[in-house]
């Protein structure tokens, strides 16, 4: 073990564990309908308002109704009476007692079952492990945001370490399982915040990347799989249009095919996913592209092939030739965990760009195989993500 696998393994328990602590207050407070009537009560008194209640930190708002009906908000609800919990439980300790109570009970325990799926190694997180978890997006979102920015630092961190111990032809079997399931842990915090209505930003993590133009996506694509770079996509997509120049930024300044396809990837993504603005998105690619091939004396094959890939997949949506429809069941199976975005198919075009309008169209957590699709077996073995790491990371040294 590398001396920075255990504080690595320390920053992910720290993760989860404020993750399942803002999770546990949430279920505590919508679980007993008694004590949110008196928290409201103690907020604006008898007159049978609603109450705002402002959970701690990077958390959302659980709107308090007469008669203790609830509703949780990402953002601070405008025209009602708000309030913070810390401020308000200041002022009444016995109400802090109830709570405390509460989280002791079910609400600590349903809040880790909700998260043991996402840092789980040895299976895929399911279809309906993923909504059970998402019906809290808007209550964890912007913290779930902040998770994926300090994920993202970690693998940073160990990455090196862990690649170095593969070259000398060593089998860290635990350093492999952590990696991975840091790795999709991540992708499913990005995925949580945006469906809570946060901005992907691993802006806490870019000292730490490689790359001078740090895009919503590099995190996710440069890990090689179709799986990570459908989440890539979904990170691209929620960043807004204004993300298009950063985006054309990196691609002008890409000094080798990994950073050149994760900016295709995402300019790609949003001008499928913004058809109005498709046809000035495909006129930039072109500009570049034949100044930017010039500049590869090596890997220009594979430049060239992400050009023509993004540009064939945004045509193909402009001319209708695609049919808009969800997920294929191939894209959220086995396969995609480890299938390389960047290879070839016999078609010629990169397998990442053949599958971005499917996972355009299709709601993020189609991404997530059902239950059908999970093997009786361990869903990754050691050999598989030995052989994903090793061969990607090789790759993508000679990039920096």
């Amino acid at each position: 073990m590398t001396p920075g696998e255990p504080n690595a393994f320390a920053v992910v328990k720290a993760v989860r564990r404020e993750l399942a602590g803002a999770l546990a207050l949430g279920i505590a407070l919508t679980s007993h309908r008694c004590l949110r009537e008196k928290l409201r009560c103690a907020a604006v008194g008898n007159d049978g308002a609603a109450v705002a209640l402002k959970l701690p930190p990077r958390t959302g708002w659980l709107v308090l109704e007469v008669h203790g009906a609830v509703r949780i908000l990402p953002l601070d609800p405008k025209g009602i009476p708000a309030v913070s919990l810390d401020r308000l439980l200041l002022s009444r300790p016995d109400l802090a007692d109830e709570i405390s109570t509460a989280l002791k009970g079910r609400a600590a325990d349903r809040a880790d079952r909700l998260l043991d799926p996402v840092y789980h190694v040895g299976a895929a997180m399911t279809r309906r492990q993923y909504r059970d978890l998402a019906d809290w997006a808007p209550l964890i979102g912007a913290a779930a945001s902040d998770a994926a920015a300090t994920l993202c630092a970690v693998l940073e961190d160990s990455r090196p370490g862990l690649l170095a111990r593969l070259r000398l032809g060593q089998h860290p079997i635990e350093a492999l399982q952590l990696y991975w399931s840091t790795t999709h842990a991540m992708a499913t915090m990005m995925i949580l915040g945006v469906r809570g209505g946060s901005i992907p930003s691993l802006q806490d993590a870019a000292p730490r990347l490689p790359w001078s133009n740090r895009t919503p996506s590099i995190a996710f694509t440069r890990e090689r799989t179709l799986w990570m770079s459908a989440a890539g996509a979904v990170a691209a997509i929620a960043s807004g249009i204004q993300v298009v120049d950063v985006y054309l930024s990196a691609l002008s300044s890409a000094a080798g095919p990994l950073a050149a396809f994760d900016a295709l990837f995402g300019l790609a993504s949003v001008a499928i996913a913004r058809p109005d603005e498709s046809r000035r998105i495909a006129t930039e690619i072109e500009l570049l592209m034949g100044i930017h091939l010039k500049q590869f004396a090596t890997g220009e094959p594979t430049v060239t092939a992400s050009y023509h890939s993004a540009l064939g997949a945004i045509r193909k949506v402009q001319a209708r030739a695609f049919e808009a429809r969800p997920l294929r069941p191939r894209l959220a199976s086995r396969r995609s965990f480890f299938l390389d975005p960047a290879a070839l198919s016999t078609t010629g075009r990169m397998n990442g760009f053949i599958a971005l309008p499917h996972i355009v169209a299709g709601a993020p957590e189609l991404l997530y195989p059902s239950y059908s699709m999970l093997p009786q077996r361990r869903f990754f073995s050691r050999g598989s993500v030995q052989r994903v790491l090793s061969n990607r990371w090789s790759e993508e040294q000679s990039e920096r």
